[in-house]
Formats: C-alpha cells, sequence, structure tokens
C-alpha cells in the first residue's frame, strides 16, 4: 500500500465517522430522550419537561442536570474513540 493510498483510506474512515457522529448518533441520542421523557396523557406534570420555557425552572431542574450528564458522557465517549483510533 502506498502512501497515497493510505491517505485515501483514512481520509474515507474520517469521512465516514463524522458523518455518523454528527448525524445519525446525535439523532438517535436525541430521538431516544424525546421518546422517554414524552408527557403521559393523565400523568402527573414530569420532572423532565422537554417543552419548558421558564429559563429558571429549566435552570433549576432535574432536566438541565440530565443533559449536562449526557453531554458528559457523550464527551466522553469521543475521547474515548479517538484514543483507541491512535493507539
Amino acid at each position: 500500500m502506498t502512501v497515497r493510498d493510505f491517505e485515501g483510506s483514512q481520509n474515507g474512515s474520517i469521512t465516514s465517522t463524522t458523518t455518523q457522529l454528527k448525524n445519525q448518533w446525535g439523532e438517535a441520542i436525541k430521538t431516544a430522550i424525546q421518546e422517554n421523557f414524552r408527557e403521559q396523557p393523565g400523568a402527573p406534570k414530569s420532572w423532565y419537561n422537554l417543552n419548558e420555557t421558564n429559563k429558571e425552572a429549566y435552570e433549576a431542574g432535574k432536566l438541565k442536570r440530565f443533559l449536562t450528564k449526557v453531554k458528559m458522557m457523550m464527551q466522553d465517549t469521543l475521547l474515548a474513540i479517538t484514543k483507541r483510533s491512535v493507539n
């Protein structure tokens, strides 16, 4: 394999991985959160109100803490993927 072939292969892998992370991974997580935190008719008001419009309520609520945790888990996963690809 020549250097040029290797670079082409690496660029293809990078493009594929980037597309999957940007489009599919984020959308899958967003969909899972929306489906699992959806308000059920007749159920009491949820701590995880996805339609919250009051900034103070959002800042003090459980949804913000949950989404912060999800963000940190995603960052940790990206770090692990990057480290694994380097080794």
